[in-house]
């Protein structure tokens, strides 16, 4: 089963994979760092990672498939 992220979810993947800190992430996808808190809850919810490294891992691995698209319609959750 392939995990599908929102485009916002996988932004926040790809920078948490990049070593970012919740404050960063926040100023760079204009949110506030409680939104950003959410977000980073929602993927770890989504992928099953239970830390950052494993995220980070993850998505070195995954990253590139996880992203939606218009036409997948997907709602951020596993696609079947």
């Amino acid at each position: 089963m392939a995990v599908v992220l929102r485009p916002r979810q996988y932004k926040v993947a790809k920078l948490l994979s990049q070593g970012l800190t919740n404050h960063e992430i926040a100023d760079r996808i204009g949110t506030t760092e409680n939104a950003t808190k959410n977000y980073v809850r929602e993927v770890f919810d989504i992928t099953g990672m239970s830390n950052r490294v494993e995220l980070a891992l993850w998505f070195i691995v995954h990253g590139a498939d996880a992203r939606a698209t218009r036409r997948s319609g997907a709602n951020g959750r596993h696609a079947t």
